[in-house]
């Protein structure tokens, strides 16, 4: 058995290193690819680009998929309101893609090389023994039952800032009932036709 746990080991340190340079180089290309977009449609894109890999290296941090789940659930709700004020206010605009300089593509791609270079040569341990460790917890974690394995319950998750929870709810349900009596005041969107 301690056979098959080191083997998994191994490979869950290579696979780490995977993650950590995907991550890596898709942080990257987004910061880059964010200075050349001026259209509302391919910076929201961007944004939930990286709003799904923030919670996907959460969920691969923590052992529990419910706060990335809520996390990304938040972030899309907040990105879609973002689109649709960016939307009233920007002009009808066409999306231009690949219009980009030789020297951005040629940026990026030196860029990926060192990361990759760092990560391969630099042998980062401190940050991969976090990954090792949960594997090897959710390894364990699926070959038995998962019921009984629970470390914790899932009211423990808003112990600390319970009152500040409830206050943000009241605000956002506050706020919800305000725009739809204006709504229904005027008869019609918040947005104004010229």
């Amino acid at each position: 058995m301690s056979m098959n746990i080191f083997s998994f080991t191994i490979t869950g340190m290579q696979m780490t290193l995977k993650i950590f340079t995907s991550f890596m180089i898709i942080t990257l290309l987004t910061i880059m690819l964010i200075t050349k977009f001026n259209n509302p449609l391919s910076l929201m894109i961007l944004l939930i680009l990286v709003s799904l890999f923030v919670t996907l290296k959460i969920s691969v941090l923590y052992k529990n998929f419910w706060f990335s789940y809520m996390l990304l659930l938040t972030m899309i709700g907040g990105i879609l309101i973002l689109f649709l004020y960016f939307v009233s206010v920007c002009s009808n605009e066409y999306m231009k893609l690949f219009k980009y300089s030789y020297t951005m593509i040629i940026n990026i791609n030196l860029s990926i090389l060192l990361i990759m270079s760092l990560l391969y040569y630099f042998y980062m341990e401190p940050f991969f023994f976090i990954y090792e460790e949960n594997l090897i917890k959710t390894h364990s974690f699926l070959m038995e039952n998962w019921s009984s394995k629970l470390p914790y319950n899932s009211h423990q998750m808003f112990n600390l800032t319970s009152s500040l929870s409830i206050l943000i709810m009241a605000y956002l349900m506050f706020v919800l009932f305000s725009l739809v009596k204006i709504c229904m005041k005027f008869y019609g969107p918040l947005r104004q036709f010229f």
